[in-house]
């Protein structure tokens, strides 16, 4: 997305300019270099209809993501994507008050990799008790999760597939990922093409259509898309 003079309408809340780099400090099967490139372009693959503002999220400061988030809707976003996790709450205190005072954007957020029941051991923001947001969590072609990927049956939302799916890379190339950071990305594309679909719509709507395409699996109080 970009303003009527060309200038793209996004913020690198790390540096603190105008140019959101895309580069992850932790490099890993799960969180590897160019993390962003390969969300937005799952997002932008599942849902040309989005404009996409891109932002660097602000590890050295996370009390940052307040006014990231007041930037975002100040420029008229209406979904949030998050695919990214830890494990302390209070790195999220900033971003809690500010999805709560933003009510009218929906924030898809991921589960995690870390392998285990964020019921039990929360991260956040997936655990945090929000009217206007989604957990998400990765699923294989055949419905089980992912390898690697948090589970809970309180707090993840969805399970959708995200194993070997095939997003672009930095370098312009297709690869395949997996895990629930490019799962959240695919819900995230589902709300758009719904939105879109009806640009007035609520996020108690917007979440009613996403769960309504859904199916519960075996396991009682999990949903999988």
């Amino acid at each position: 997305a970009r303003d009527p003079a060309g200038t793209l309408l996004g913020y690198d809340f790390w540096d603190l300019d105008e140019r959101p780099f895309d580069v992850h400090p932790r490099s890993s099967a799960f969180y590897p270099d160019r993390h962003g490139t390969a969300i937005a372009s799952i997002v932008l693959a599942e849902a040309p209809v989005a404009r996409l503002l891109p932002y660097r999220y602000p590890r050295p400061d996370m009390s940052r993501l307040a006014v990231l988030i007041d930037h975002a809707a100040s420029h008229g976003a209406r979904i949030v994507n998050l695919s990214l996790t830890s494990l302390h709450r209070e790195e999220w205190a900033g971003f809690e008050q500010a999805a709560r005072r933003h009510s009218e954007i929906l924030f898809v957020v991921a589960a995690g990799n870390d392998n285990h029941d964020i019921d039990r051991r929360p991260v956040y923001p997936a655990a945090l008790a929000l009217d206007n947001l989604v957990t998400v969590t990765a699923a294989r072609a055949d419905g089980h999760l992912a390898r690697g990927v948090n589970w809970g049956p309180r707090t993840v939302d969805l399970m959708v597939e995200a194993d070997g799916i095939l997003a672009l890379g930095f370098d312009g190339r297709l690869a395949p990922v997996s895990g629930s950071s490019y799962a959240t990305a695919r819900v995230t594309a589902l709300a758009a093409c719904l939105l879109a679909a009806r640009p007035h719509a609520s996020v108690a709507m917007l979440r009613a259509q996403i769960f309504a395409l859904a199916h519960a699996p075996g396991a009682a109080g999990y949903v999988a898309q």
